[in-house]
């Protein structure tokens, strides 16, 4: 009972000061560069203390009423995203986008796939603050949000990395990969995947080549997870 007292003005503190500092970045334009560093720079700490805490939950941590608490921590890290995407075509911090995949993955590792055995109130203060009403609209969310890091910083390499092996890890479960397959941004990737819309692909180093690995590992246990006798799929998706 103390534990989960002090767990909730941990969440409110932190959404406090989420919520300060998504006001000024709402108002960026208004900031010298130094100050706009800085204020992205606390954004990314407040985006992985979120993450870590969602992340840190043990398994006697799971109940309703701390996955109502990750519940608000998630969304408030959602909206600032949206305002953050909004912005890339002006200004865009390397930081806060590393920050955002590390907790997506903390997020992934607690409440998407095989090792989700209980309907989760997550969902619920998603669905009311988001629309977001079941895992697979929050996957279509973080395959848009790959896309994105993938064309906006493919030049990147920290960016790239980290969010290849995001990608990668929600590829490895078979409830996961199922549902990711029937999403619109998934099967664009299975049937676009060149380098005039993945940039990194026109990248031949060494250091792109476990970025590469990644990326058709990923693409090929989509592929496969419904394939079937499909020769032509498959055909198409090996074509050149």
């Amino acid at each position: 009972k103390q534990w989960y007292q002090r767990r909730v003005r941990g969440c409110n503190t932190v959404i406090s000061l989420l919520e300060e500092a998504v006001s000024a970045f709402q108002n960026a334009s208004s900031l010298s560069l130094q100050n706009l560093t800085i204020l992205e720079n606390r954004l990314t700490w407040i985006v992985l203390f979120i993450g870590s805490m969602i992340g840190g939950r043990v398994s006697f941590q799971v109940n309703d009423d701390n996955d109502t608490l990750d519940g608000r921590l998630i969304c408030s890290v959602l909206r600032l995203m949206q305002i953050s995407d909004a912005r890339l075509e002006q200004h865009g911090s390397k930081n806060l986008e590393v920050g955002f995949v590390f907790f997506f993955d903390q997020f992934r590792r607690i409440y998407i796939g095989e090792q989700v055995n209980r309907p989760s109130n997550v969902y619920k203060i998603l669905a009311e603050n988001l629309g977001l009403t079941e895992e697979s609209m929050l996957l279509d969310v973080l395959i848009k949000k790959i896309l994105t890091n993938l064309r906006y910083w493919s030049k990147n390499r920290d960016i790239v990395d980290e969010t290849m092996q995001l990608f990668n890890n929600l590829s490895i479960g078979y409830t996961c990969v199922r549902k990711m397959s029937k999403l619109d941004a998934v099967k664009f990737m299975l049937a676009n995947h060149n380098s005039d819309n993945f940039p990194f692909l026109g990248d031949y180093s060494s250091e792109c080549l476990k970025t590469r690995q990644l990326f058709y590992q990923s693409l090929g246990r989509i592929l496969l997870v419904d394939l079937g006798e499909d020769e032509e799929k498959f055909i198409e998706f090996m074509r050149p």
